[in-house]
């Protein structure tokens, strides 16, 4: 039986938790979301109110079908996962961004160290032996070493290469978020902060798991999976805007590496967006939208040596 506060917020939440057999925390998710859609964010007494519906709703639920439902489950985080599209495991991982990740060598590599790397990986990269298909590789490999191999070149090269290096971030296929999740765990929690509007209630919830980053005020996961499964769905169900995802593990790198150049706007033209009275975000806003885009890039790339 539901509280006195609970049962003023929703008389539908009510008839649901009547029959718990057939109750899950999504359903009173939409139930309590659609009881507070007079306000673009229901945050401050609404969302309180919310919240605590939520809150008591779970207690609420006390038969053996119904604790199943608050399981993290495939099908409860369903409704939060979201997938980078054109992405596969060959295209998410990072590829080599200069000349001495490509030979794998350190950049204060002397000559005989760079001659080794690079005959070693002609042994196995030359077309006589891996075929037509090691082309463009081979002759890439050419150039690094013709490059690292004369010190003129080279310390033209190094020059270059520390301006870039200071300049631009390159992605290196690791993920800034630590991870803590059980062996086997292929989904990974991302926030996506060009949606998040500060509230903070999951660092309140899961204060292992998200902080508060310091430069734009939103949410952001810093270890993956270190509070309890339940906890992180809370966190989920209670996002006033939906901005956490369950997401692939092995394209998680590639969200937290795109999200750093995606646009964060105010709170004031978010609730305006959500609210009708402006456009929808442009796509490059979205990191899931850029993941797409720098994989789809990837994927059409070809090796151009002048």
């Amino acid at each position: 039986m539901l509280c006195r506060p609970c049962a003023s917020t929703s008389s539908a939440l009510a008839d649901d938790i009547a029959a718990p057999a057939q109750y899950t925390i999504q359903q009173a998710t939409r139930h309590l979301r659609n009881s507070a859609s007079a306000a673009a964010f229901p945050v401050g007494p609404a969302f309180c109110a919310v919240r605590s519906c939520k809150s008591h709703a779970r207690r609420a639920v006390t038969t053996q079908a119904a604790a199943e439902a608050l399981v993290l489950s495939e099908t409860d985080s369903s409704e939060y996962f979201r997938e980078v599209s054109g992405g596969n495991a060959e295209l998410n991982t990072a590829a080599p961004t200069d000349f001495y990740q490509l030979l794998s060598v350190d950049y204060d590599a002397d000559a005989p160290a760079i001659r080794a790397a690079y005959r070693a990986l002609q042994r196995i990269a030359h077309p006589d032996i891996a075929g037509d298909r090691a082309h463009e590789l081979a002759i890439l490999l050419n150039c690094a070493y013709a490059t690292l191999s004369d010190p003129q070149t080279k310390q033209r090269y190094d020059s270059g290469l520390r301006q870039f290096r200071a300049e631009h971030m390159h992605y290196d296929g690791i993920p800034v978020s630590q991870w803590f999740g059980p062996p086997g765990e292929q989904r990974a929690v991302f926030v996506d902060e060009s949606q998040c509007i500060g509230c903070m209630q999951c660092t309140w919830i899961c204060p292992s798991t998200f902080f508060m980053e310091d430069n734009y005020g939103r949410a952001r996961v810093s270890r993956q999976w270190a509070d309890e499964a339940d906890a992180v769905s809370e966190a989920m169900d209670l996002c006033p805007v939906d901005s956490i995802h369950y997401v692939r593990r092995d394209q998680l790198a590639l969200l937290e590496f795109v999200m750093r150049d995606c646009e964060r706007e105010s709170t004031a033209i978010l609730a305006d967006r959500r609210s009708g009275n402006m456009s929808p975000a442009p796509n490059s806003h979205s990191p899931f939208e850029r993941a797409a885009a720098f994989l789809r890039h990837r994927k059409e790339a070809h090796v151009v040596i002048i």
